[in-house]
């Protein structure tokens, strides 16, 4: 299992996987745990450990294999009930938050395309005028004399508007500061070593398994999809997927893409 071990968290990391799609993926020795026995560990005495726990339990027991949690062996070995334990397993919620710089471009105005000049107006013209007359009378008849006087008023106004339509374009670019997150449920089941001195992460892994979300996922949701992909995948069989999930907040549903 050292050659195809992979980091799994790496893998969701440099694939590029974009929220809204959960992507799923399982390595395998191969090697079956039918018939055998199989202690869950709890990390930590929260709920959402001990949901996590009992969620792998029933999961394992789908295979046939006789699957307790780390509390129950305890007990069970306390008591002498519990002789032999061939794999330990573990499932945990990992999340992570890291920021990355991203040269964006600014967009602004590079130049004019047109300017449209619209220009009104408006003239009026007043005519005044006036007239005398003198009238004389002599005994051959009567001349009469007179003047007319006119002139004129104009008065006109105009007014214009112009418009200026620009080009916009790329005027630059600037780095900003990108925020990412990911979110996974990661599952593993070592195969127990009775060597002496033994450490956990030195046992051969049989299976590693990972649900991930390149977002911010609630722990509740992370488990009720943990839960339907479980239940769509052999989980002990190599595997890739992407899924779309919802919930109501009590069934999780993962619907593959």
């Amino acid at each position: 299992m050292k050659n195809k071990k992979l980091n799994l968290f790496l893998v969701f990391m440099l694939c590029g996987c974009q929220t809204p799609y959960y992507h799923y993926i399982s390595r395998n020795t191969g090697e079956s745990i039918t018939g055998k026995s199989v202690v869950v560990l709890e990390k930590g005495g929260s709920v959402t450990n001990s949901r996590l726990a009992n969620l792998l339990k029933n999961t394992l027991s789908n295979y046939n294999a006789k699957t307790i949690t780390m509390t129950e062996a305890t007990e069970k070995i306390a008591n002498n009930k519990l002789k032999k334990v061939d794999y330990v397993a573990t499932i945990d919620i990992q999340k992570d938050h890291w920021q990355t710089q991203k040269t964006v471009p600014i967009w602004g105005k590079t130049g004019i395309s047109s300017i449209n000049t619209t220009t009104t107006g408006n003239s009026r013209t007043n005519l005044y005028g006036s007239h005398n007359s003198t009238t004389s009378y002599n005994p051959y008849g009567f001349n009469t004399y007179g003047t007319f006087d006119a002139y004129a008023n104009t008065n006109s106004y105009s007014n214009s508007t112009t418009n200026i339509n620009y080009d916009y374009g790329i005027t630059g670019y600037q780095n900003v500061i990108v925020d990412n997150y990911m979110s996974c449920v990661n599952t593993s089941i070592r195969k127990l070593s009775l060597k002496n001195n033994i450490k956990f992460e030195n046992l051969p892994v049989i299976h590693e398994s990972s649900l991930c979300i390149k977002d911010m996922a609630s722990d509740d949701d992370l488990i009720l999809y943990a839960q339907d992909v479980y239940n769509k995948n052999i989980l002990l069989t190599d595997n890739t997927a992407r899924y779309k999930c919802t919930t109501n907040g009590y069934v999780g549903i993962c619907i593959i893409k």
